[in-house]
């Protein structure tokens, strides 16, 4: 099995005081999204690990988006249930921060991601 993967923050968690830090991993026919809460005073993990996996037939869309300072995927859908365990996920849609220096490895892999789901929607087509 192929994986590409692609480190990720979400922010503003509890009015600023905790951030998620994971890894979103990019599977043939899924996403992986592995994260930890972390206090943003102190910089320590707060609870544990969580892994949330969103198969292809449950993906609206993947986008990526160039920011002036890093950039932002943005992942849809078909149910809000999909996502509802992501932390800042509302409404099937969530948002994941990526830092400068992984943005050409987050542009390549969610590149990837899009022609594979795009694969995975041929086959569910001829099927």
């Amino acid at each position: 099995m192929t994986r590409h993967t692609i480190p990720f923050t979400i922010s503003h968690m509890q009015n600023g005081f905790s951030q998620e830090n994971g890894l979103l991993q990019i599977r043939n026919d899924e996403l992986l999204f592995e994260f930890e809460k972390v206090d943003t005073a102190t910089g320590l993990p707060k609870f544990g690990t969580s892994e949330i996996h969103v198969p292809f037939s449950e993906i609206e869309s993947i986008i990526f988006r160039k920011k002036w300072i890093g950039a932002v995927v943005d992942v849809a859908t078909k149910s809000i249930k999909a996502l509802e365990d992501v932390p800042g996920a509302s409404q099937g849609r969530c948002t994941l921060q990526i830092k400068r220096r992984d943005r050409a490895r987050a542009e390549k892999n969610i590149s990837t991601a899009r022609l594979w789901l795009s694969e995975y929607r041929l086959k569910e087509l001829g099927e």
